[in-house]
């Protein structure tokens, strides 16, 4: 049986009793002594809710209509018990992000939409991130910000699983990116640290965490991260704040505090889906914002609120500047697209550049999405998409693509491939960075030494991108799946 701080247990009862609960108090501490709950987002930028559903149903030998749908967004479902998803190929391939479900409760309620500026201003480890990814449809700007650099490079990982090219990374405070960004974004989210008392029968840790950083240890900086994303965003756009606490403190006297003193925000109410219930009426208003209650539905403990602000005059940010280019570098990385890429992956690429701006930082070839000038001033983990590096080679220079360029490709932006199933072994020894032996099926006997070869998983119909690969000699690839990501 769990114990729970006896703090906690006063803080709750007189919560409940504030809230008109009383009466559900035995099922809530009986909840928190239950199973958590696990489940998964559809990428939807590679694969339909649907067809992940089909497959994980047939992968785990469970009835499709017995696995079950997350209420409260479109693209989640509950993992079956006995169904590991970060042993499953589909993971590897960008298709899903494994994710608690009440956690993707906020990117739902931001609601991205293509073309937009959005902010995900405390982003790690990347599930709200990659959602607005799936949203923006490869349009408009992300741009994910994590304080913490030992948890930023999880996040950079899971961004560049799902194919998006269009986000920046940046490691720095909401203070400091403030300063740079006035007024800049249509639509923030700010999933901020909380005492992470909704997490309780998830990670025992966090009640360890609990007893050392009560809920009011967070509330001023709960506040502040409020109101610098408030500074960043423009007149009439949205901001979502949340967090895995069943505090008043972190959430309604939060929202609360913040409405007071800022005239020009106003609450949303949030659409009630089942498994949502209003937030607690300690001011007016308040019931617009929603929480996820474990002993009433699937899910984790979870608080949400929906912002607007009102419409002022904003400052106009700088677009960011082109940069010179360097032309032999980008002489190299078109050469290596013309090998390697099909007619349709060249113009995939033109587009990107097109619509972009390509950077050169130390022989580091990027494409920027549009963003501010202010972007040169950050502490960057990532500016859009990273092509690849530029390497000497005799008198010529050479290009290396990233894995980042690669799962944004399809199968048909590629000339050469070699198609593995999801439980091949040829598959698992390219997730453990092996070199790679190839069936004689799979060879093209054309493929000279030294060329592009891309390894993709048959999966869902389809064909997707997993590594890419160098032809050492017939019928061995060298694997150059990434070092930091190879399964032990």
């Amino acid at each position: 049986m769990k114990e729970l701080p006896a703090a906690f247990i006063e803080e709750m009862q007189e919560l409940f009793d504030t809230a008109g609960m009383t009466a559900e108090w035995p099922a809530f501490l009986q909840s928190l002594q239950g199973e958590p709950q696990s489940g998964l987002r559809a990428n939807t930028l590679k694969i339909e809710f649907d067809s992940l559903r089909d497959l994980i149903a047939e992968a785990s030998k469970t009835a499709v209509e017995s696995i079950k749908c997350v209420s409260w967004t479109n693209d989640g479902l509950y993992c079956p018990s006995d169904f590991q998803p970060g042993l499953f190929p589909g993971y590897y391939a960008g298709l899903y992000y494994i994710q608690e479900p009440s956690a993707m409760l906020p990117a739902h309620v931001l609601a991205a939409q293509p073309h937009e500026r959005i902010l995900d201003l405390c982003a790690a480890p990347g599930g709200k991130s990659a959602r607005i990814a799936a949203d923006l449809k490869h349009t408009g700007l992300l741009w994910s910000n994590e304080i913490s650099k030992k948890r930023v490079r999880a996040l950079q990982r899971n961004i560049e699983l799902t194919g998006s090219p269009q986000t920046i990374i940046s490691a720095e405070s909401p203070q400091t990116l403030a300063g740079y960004l006035p007024g800049y974004f249509d639509a923030i989210i700010t999933d901020v640290p909380c005492s992470g008392s909704g997490m309780f029968r998830k990670d025992s840790q966090t009640v360890k965490s609990w007893l050392s950083h009560p809920p009011h240890t967070y509330a001023n900086l709960q506040y502040s991260i409020l109101c610098d994303a408030w500074t960043m965003l423009k007149p009439g756009g949205r901001l979502v704040y949340s967090t895995c606490s069943f505090s008043l403190i972190e959430n309604e006297q939060v929202i609360e505090r913040f409405i007071s003193s800022h005239p020009d925000g106003s609450l949303t109410e949030i659409a009630r889906t089942e498994g949502l219930s209003p937030g607690i009426p300690v001011a007016a208003g308040l019931d617009k914002t929603v929480r996820i209650w474990p002993h009433r539905t699937q899910g984790e403990g979870h608080y949400c609120a929906l912002l607007t602000k009102g419409e002022q005059s904003s400052s106009d940010l700088a677009s960011y500047r082109q940069e010179t280019v360097d032309e032999k570098a980008w002489q190299a990385f078109d050469s290596f697209c013309q090998q390697t890429l099909s007619s349709s992956g060249q113009e995939k690429i033109e587009q990107l550049m097109k619509h972009g701006h390509p950077r050169n930082e130390r022989n580091h070839l990027h494409i920027l999405p549009e963003c501010p000038d202010a972007v040169k001033q950050v502490n960057k983990v990532k500016t859009g998409l990273f092509l690849g590096q530029i390497q000497p080679a005799g008198h010529q220079l050479r290009f290396n693509p990233s894995a980042a360029l690669l799962l944004c490709l399809t199968q048909g932006d590629l000339l050469r491939t070699v198609a593995v199933e999801p439980d091949s072994d040829l598959l698992r020894r390219c997730l453990r960075g092996e070199t790679l032996s190839v069936p004689d099926d799979c060879w093209n006997p054309d493929w000279q030494s030294g060329d592009r070869v891309a390894i993709v998983m048959r999966f869902a119909g389809g064909q997707f991108p997993v590594s890419w690969s160098r032809v050492a000699s017939p019928r061995l690839l060298k694997n150059d799946y990434p070092k930091g990501w190879v399964l032990s």
